[in-house]
């Protein structure tokens, strides 16, 4: 289901996306558990969906879900950077600068606790998300 939903989504379809993911979501709590990686997942990408929709309060609180998961299974110092990135953009979305900034700093203190290179693709994406915020709220000093 989810693999469907991400389908969905690169196609721009997040009206029937979300419902898709709604059901996995419900499937896994009833026959899994409510936390794991899968639900992570399952709820990141809800997550996604639903800023992409422009509910961006909705998205924000299905990250937090999201991120209690990740929390409970302890991931690697890349998932947390990639995490902290998704909420920092949503948070942005939803006029919430202050929280995206302190998103982003987070992110890029967890790359430079984890000495990821300056050239991975996940630090200069989340580094490319940061200035758009910097310059959306005129810190471009920074």
């Amino acid at each position: 289901m989810r693999a469907q939903a991400s389908a969905l989504n690169a196609c721009g379809r997040q009206q029937e996306a979300e419902p898709v993911l709604r059901a996995a979501i419900a499937m896994q709590e009833r026959v899994v558990a409510a936390g794991g990686t899968r639900m992570m997942g399952l709820r990141n990408e809800l997550a996604i969906t639903l800023n992409d929709l422009g509910r961006y309060q909705e998205a924000a609180e299905m990250l937090k879900q999201s991120d209690r998961a990740r929390d409970e299974v302890g991931l690697g110092k890349i998932d947390d950077a990639i995490s902290l990135g998704n909420r920092a953009g949503i948070l942005e979305n939803a006029g919430d600068y202050a929280g995206a900034l302190s998103a982003f700093d987070r992110a890029m203190a967890v790359l430079e606790e984890d000495h990821l290179d300056a050239d991975h693709q996940v630090r200069r994406r989340l580094e490319r998300a940061f200035a758009r915020t910097l310059g959306l709220v005129g810190q471009h000093e920074r």
